[in-house]
């Protein structure tokens, strides 16, 4: 497989440990700053890492400063929530071009939608009972609208304990996360997500490789994983995240598999977003002895 400007980088199982391409800040529903972020991974012994908000790159600068001050090779990336045949899937943006124009233009209409489907999620909650506005959530976001920012205005500084966290996920869930996910979603509004295709071509439009993010997130049978895979890859996907915490070995095996079949890049992430009791921490996945192959990409990054 050709990707002008990259050279696939196998990541021995020894290494897997000093990567991390999947992971959040507060420029969308994480916890922290670029720059926090960035020392944690630093803590943590990371090597080469990937800032991945949700459709925002706002916190890209930040972190590529922050790298290079810290010794830890940064790659510009970007999550975006897509549907496909009438399901949601997630799509991740590595090398992309944080200042391309057409990618800025995309990026404000899908924030036109987020903001319309929190005013309609913060009307439901004041029937409720709630007293949350629209401006009050809108404030917290650095950068794009989240629902993650309702739980902060509801229930602020609750972060600052177990217990607190505890209540942040309860609510989450019974408010606010849809069914599908495992939530009771009683306030919950769906958005329209853009078409996969679209997302794909968008990605690659401002220089970057597509890779299908945590494919076990809500499809179980391997054999849907395999049809789809391959549907994907007519679309020009790139890659697959192949090692995630929350995939079984059966199931990164399958995806690794999947990934040379394919002809298919690979990716390792922990999908980190803050610090609590959830599994998703800092290069919080096994590997299982995979040797995952990812684009490491040639040119310079800034």
């Amino acid at each position: 497989m050709k990707c002008d400007g990259f050279d696939g980088l196998t990541i021995n199982p020894d290494r897997s440990r000093r990567i991390d391409l999947h992971m959040h800040s507060y420029y969308s529903d994480g916890r922290f700053s670029p720059t926090e972020l960035l020392g944690k991974c630093k803590d943590s012994g990371l090597e080469i890492v990937s800032l991945t908000d949700h459709e925002n790159v706002g916190g890209i600068d930040e972190a590529l400063e922050a790298g290079e001050k810290l010794g830890i090779k940064v790659i510009p990336g970007i999550e975006f929530a897509t549907e496909f045949q009438g399901q949601e899937h997630h799509i991740i943006g590595y090398f992309i071009d944080r200042n391309s124009q057409k990618l800025k233009e995309f990026l404000d209409k899908l924030k036109e939608s987020k903001a319309e489907q929190i005013k309609e999620i913060i009307k439901n909650l004041q029937a409720f009972g709630f007293r949350v506005s629209f401006e009050e959530v809108a404030s917290l976001a650095k950068g794009s609208l989240d629902r993650y920012h309702i739980v902060l205005t509801i229930l602020p500084d609750h972060e600052k304990t177990l217990k607190g966290k505890e209540e942040h996920r309860d609510f989450f869930k019974k408010f606010l996360m849809e069914k599908s996910g495992g939530g009771e979603g009683l306030a919950f509004v769906e958005r329209k997500k853009p078409d996969i295709r679209l997302i794909i071509d968008a990605i690659h439009e401002s220089g970057g490789v597509a890779f299908w993010a945590h494919p076990f997130w809500r499809i179980k049978d391997g054999s849907i994983i395999r049809e789809l895979a391959a549907t994907f890859k007519k679309m020009k996907l790139n890659g697959i995240e192949v090692l995630y915490p929350y995939h079984s070995k059966d199931q990164s095996l399958l995806l690794h598999e999947l990934g040379r079949d394919l002809l298919l890049y690979e990716s390792a992430g922990s999908d980190f977003h803050r610090e609590d009791t959830t599994i998703r921490q800092l290069a919080n996945f096994q590997d299982f002895g995979i040797k995952i192959n990812f684009p490491f990409c040639l040119k310079e990054t800034r």
